[in-house]
Formats: C-alpha cells, structure tokens, sequence
C-alpha cells in the first residue's frame, strides 16, 4: 500500500512537471522524461520486490494455518464435532489469505497502471521535445533564408522599393 501511495505522490509531482514542461526547453522536457523513465523502473523493481516479499509471506502463513489444523486434528482425531470446528477454522483462514491476496493484486495491479501512465507521459514529453526541436530548425532555417535574402543586394534593374 505504501509503494501505490508513494507512486501516487510521484506521479502527481511529475504531473505538475509535465505541465510546467509544457512551455520548457526541449532539453529540459527529454530530461524529464528520462527521470520519469528512471522512477517508473524504480517503482516497478520496488513493486517486484514487493510481490515477492509477500509470496513469501503468503507461504508462511500457508504452512502456519497447515501445520496448525494437522496439529489439532492429531489431538482432536477421536472429537467430531471438533473436526469440524477446525475444518471450518481451515477454510477461514485460507479464505483469510486469499482475500488478503487479492487485496494485493488489486493494488498492484493500480499501481502498475501509475507506472505505465507516467511512462506514457515521458514519451509524450519526448515527442513533444522532438518535435520542438524540429519546429526551432525549420524557424533557423526560414529566418536564415529571409536573412540571406535581405542581405543580398538588389540586381541593377530591380527596385528595392515603392
């Protein structure tokens, strides 16, 4: 939960960057696409490692609700009516861990989806930035042609003016 909140907070931090990008140097929006790209490959190594921390937790709590139901059947072998208290008891707390599973996924899962957007958005700025550059050449090219136009002298017959 910790990891989605913090994901959360990134991606309205770099929201407001995109933003504020939006009018920003070409240099600066390929910049904050590449720091965008470097949090979402952060975030996803943290959300891997995440998954894995709680698969493991996950089969440690198997083994635990396992190995405590076989321990009560052991000692309850000859109790039906205990049997079946602890078969219910069984079932809860497996349904217990799926639940909390599925809780997880469903947050992992958001918090995917964060990391998928903010790489969308650096993409976005990268185009953007690419397409500035593009726009700042074709400006340098047409001022120098107007430039170079202005500066050559008018041939002998032509007017340079009403």
């Amino acid at each position: 939960m910790q990891e989605v909140n913090q994901l959360g907070r990134a991606g309205s931090c770099f929201a407001v960057l995109f933003l504020g990008a939006c009018h920003a140097t070409p240099q600066l929006q390929l910049s904050a696409a590449d720091s965008m790209d470097l949090l979402a490959a952060s975030l996803q190594t943290s959300l891997d490692e995440y998954r894995d921390d709680v698969n493991d937790f996950d089969e440690e709590r198997r083994i635990a609700v396992i190995d405590a139901f076989v321990a009560r059947v052991r000692a309850d072998h000859d109790k039906e009516d205990q049997l079946a208290a602890h078969a219910v008891a069984f079932s809860v707390a497996l349904n217990r861990i799926e639940e909390d599973r599925e809780a997880e996924w469903a947050r992992r899962t958001t918090a995917l989806e964060n990391i998928e957007t903010l790489s969308e958005i650096a993409d976005g700025l990268r185009r953007s930035a690419v397409e500035s550059m593009k726009l700042d050449e074709q400006a340098r090219q047409y001022l120098t042609d107007v430039i170079s136009r202005a500066s050559v002298p008018p041939e002998k017959g032509e007017s340079s003016g009403p």
